[in-house]
């Protein structure tokens, strides 16, 4: 069995703007589809929110371009 893993080492941007992590996290992710990518890795609590209370949940947008 093979498969392809599309690694992302993203630029996040600051937390009063860090949800635009979520509209760069699609677009690697359609790029990584693009590439036949199976998987898409990114870093550990990337796109965010990085800090408390979260003020949006980047779930729904992600799940949607995974599919």
């Amino acid at each position: 069995m093979t498969f392809r893993i599309a690694i992302v080492q993203p630029i996040s941007h600051s937390p009063s703007e860090d949800k635009r992590n979520v509209a760069d996290a699609v677009g690697a992710i359609e790029h990584a589809a693009q590439q036949r990518a199976d998987f898409v890795c990114f870093p550990k609590s990337y796109p965010g929110p990085r800090r408390m209370p979260a003020e949006f949940d980047p779930v729904p947008a992600l799940r949607e371009a995974a599919e």
